[in-house]
């Protein structure tokens, strides 16, 4: 029995350490050409893909433009996945084995989830993470529903900025998230 696919879902609100996150993963040891990045980016420049393509180090990398993932792209979604599998495949190949999908900001993961049910025969073993700026508390930036919803839907929650907070303010996000 082939080993499947992890399918990691990176979500976070906009300016919480997304980019950064996966940035240092792909400067790690352990990044080659088994993993790729589908990198999702609302605005018309593609700034995200841009800054990791410098790190990719072999891993292959994705982008998925000029909408959310979880709205107006989930088809193009099923079709990237689609066709890096198919790609390897081709090339004789193992699957990934890894893809690190980076969201926007405004994603929800939920809405990602049931777009992969289309993709139920590559047996993808999803993990959603999400980022959590402690700095920046969603209630206090009328973003609070989205970060919500991304928080409920985590297997593991990142803090980032802790070295920018006090302690309490460190302990209160861990306590919130």
């Amino acid at each position: 029995m082939g080993v499947s696919t992890q399918l990691v879902i990176l979500a976070g609100l906009l300016g919480s350490g997304k980019t950064s996150l996966i940035e240092a993963f792909l400067n790690g040891a352990s990044v080659d050409a088994a993993t790729a990045v589908i990198v999702n980016e609302v605005g018309a420049v593609n700034i995200d893909g841009a800054v990791l393509s410098e790190s990719a180090h072999g891993a292959t990398l994705a982008t998925l433009s000029n909408g959310c993932v979880c709205c107006s792209l989930t088809d193009d979604l099923v079709t990237t996945i689609s066709d890096l599998a198919a790609t390897r495949e081709q090339s004789l190949l193992p699957p990934f084995e890894r893809i690190v999908l980076e969201c926007s900001g405004l994603s929800k993961p939920g809405q990602v989830m049931l777009a992969l049910n289309q993709l139920a025969e590559l047996k993808l073993r999803v993990h959603v993470v999400v980022t959590y700026d402690c700095s920046r508390p969603p209630a206090e930036y009328g973003d609070f529903d989205d970060a919500v919803a991304q928080l409920v839907a985590a297997h593991t929650i990142v803090l980032t900025k802790t070295d920018i907070v006090t302690p309490a303010l460190r302990t209160l996000a861990g306590d919130t998230a």
